[in-house]
């Protein structure tokens, strides 16, 4: 089944409190779905690379007015829902790593590739050569999706 998405995408630094709880809930579905823990981590004080947003959020937003958009706050967390997040970590700013998750109701809709894609240029405009995506061996896409990337 395919279902059409409104996704927007958010580049942060460091999640609030209300996000992490998002992204924190994310990480248990995904756990619950796969049997493993996709290794998201809050803590990016070690990037060597300050000048990326080493998180990257992909939001659903419900149908509404034109680009998603309701009457409420962009942040407001009763108007959107995350389907997907990932992280990167830039030992130097030479190379990074990716990891990422998408909520199981959401994958297969191109949902990882945009999160995917979009660290991928952020770490590479800031100098990256070298980009490596982190993935679980007994995750049964993980193969795949490293491949098709």
């Amino acid at each position: 089944m395919n279902i059409c998405l409104n996704v927007r995408l958010e580049a942060l630094h460091q999640p609030d409190s209300s996000t992490k709880a998002s992204i924190e809930g994310l990480i248990e579905l995904c756990k619950e779905a796969d049997g493993f823990d996709p290794h998201l981590r809050f803590d990016t004080h070690l990037n060597a690379c300050k000048k990326i947003r080493p998180w990257l959020l992909a939001w659903l937003y419900p149908p509404g007015n034109k680009n998603g958009k309701r009457k409420c706050s962009h942040k407001d967390s009763s108007c959107r829902i995350i389907a997907g997040a990932a992280s990167a970590f830039a030992p130097t700013c030479r190379e990074g790593e990716i990891r990422a998750c998408v909520a199981p109701v959401f994958r297969r809709q191109g949902v990882f590739t945009l999160l995917y894609r979009g660290l991928e240029a952020r770490l590479r405009s800031a100098g990256a050569e070298s980009v490596l995506l982190v993935c679980e061996k007994a995750s049964p896409s993980g193969v795949t999706i490293a491949n098709r990337l």
